[in-house]
């Protein structure tokens, strides 16, 4: 049985393009149960422990911190989620939904794949980059599928889309169980989670996430490759939590711990 609703996709198509094309302050929908009921009850089963060594560890950024990813997904039980997510039926009703065509999946899932987050976390407010460093196609869209049970406005989190002309959030998203989030990716998709979050014991910001590319460049999409472009959306106390992550990034950097900030990646 297919774990996402695409027939609901396909029903609804002709609102959901105009919902998607009429948003602001980008292209944008939010999909509820996204996922059947049942499968995505399955995959939150299934979804891994962060105390799993299979994770890629958090280390700290200058613009993130307390990120864990896996992009390993292959025999696991959360690869037919993202087969899916490549099938060229959903591709078709995506491609309905959103406009444009050709769409490609990417199997590296550069980027993507599960996402988790720890209490303290945070992603500042960014652009992504906008060209696949293998095939060097360009960046075109985001499905986000959060998997987060009894979700609480306290613990934050949620995904803030900004118009960075007005300097103004537009929309805050909160992270819950089976909502899904699109959107297009371009030199305007200003997004991210930048509140540290504040999670209760054991809690965890859990996502999964699928990016997809054309071969053709969109009107919005810089011809030329550049990495995440982040904002200070918090003014001297973005400041601050951006020295501070700074510091310690620095410090795990030292002992052998972190990664080179040039890959620093993204992970709403």
């Amino acid at each position: 049985m297919a774990l996402i609703d695409i027939e609901r996709l396909e029903r609804e198509a002709e609102s959901l393009a105009q919902t998607f094309a009429s948003a602001h302050p980008f292209p944008h929908m939010v999909v509820e149960q996204f996922l059947h009921p049942e499968a995505a009850e399955r995959l939150l089963q299934s979804y891994p422990a962060i105390e799993e060594t299979t994770w890629d560890n958090s280390t700290t950024y200058k613009h993130q911190k307390g990120k864990f990813v896996k992009q390993s997904i292959q025999g696991t039980p959360m690869a037919p989620f993202f087969e899916e997510t490549a099938s060229p039926r959903l591709l078709d009703v995506l491609s309905r939904i959103t406009g444009i065509q050709q769409l490609e999946p990417d199997p590296e899932l550069f980027g993507a794949g599960l996402h988790q987050s720890l209490s303290g976390g945070f992603l500042d407010v960014h652009v992504d980059f906008n060209l696949h460093p293998t095939t060097q196609h360009y960046r075109r869209l985001n499905l986000l599928v959060y998997m987060n049970k009894e979700w609480q406005e306290s613990y934050g989190g949620y995904l803030e889309l900004w118009d960075m002309d007005k300097r103004q959030c537009v929309k805050s998203i909160a992270p819950l169980f089976n909502r899904a989030v699109l959107f297009e990716t371009s030199e305007i998709s200003y997004h991210g989670h930048p509140h540290p979050l504040r999670l209760s014991h054991g809690v965890t910001r859990k996502s999964l996430s699928v990016y997809y590319y054309t071969v053709e460049k969109g009107e919005r999409i810089s011809p030329t490759f550049h990495n995440t472009r982040f904002q200070n959306t918090q003014g001297l106390a973005g400041a601050v939590k951006v020295a501070k992550s700074s510091v310690i990034a620095g410090l795990e950097r030292l002992r052998g711990t972190g990664r080179d900030s040039r890959k620093e990646r993204s992970a709403p």
